[in-house]
């Protein structure tokens, strides 16, 4: 845990291109908002409604962690860059999946 801040504007890049990493990492911040205001909330009833904080419940609890991961392994290969510009940056992708993926940012030369 933290890494998240590091790895996922990385991953969002990748996969979804410059042009959507705005919108898809405020989408994410607001999500891990929401997890962080609802969390609690949920964590405190079953302890309200248990008594305790039973194995099982933590072991429940940590599905919402486990199943993200698994899904990761589903994602396809994501562009790899082309050459360094004359900045020392890149200034294309080319996509590893097919030319008509919606989300392959394409290639200029």
């Amino acid at each position: 845990m933290g890494s998240e801040g590091e790895i996922t504007p990385y991953l969002l890049s990748r996969y979804f291109g410059l042009k959507r990493l705005s919108t898809l990492y405020a989408l994410t911040w607001t999500a891990y908002a929401v997890g962080g205001a609802t969390g609690p909330l949920v964590v405190g009833r079953v302890f309200d409604v248990l008594g305790s904080y039973r194995p099982i419940t933590i072991q429940l609890l940590a599905l919402p962690a486990l199943i993200p991961c698994l899904l990761m392994f589903l994602l396809p290969r994501y562009a790899v860059l082309d050459k360094p510009d004359a900045f020392g940056g890149f200034d294309a992708l080319i996509a590893v999946s097919s030319p008509d993926d919606p989300l392959v940012v394409p290639h200029c030369e």
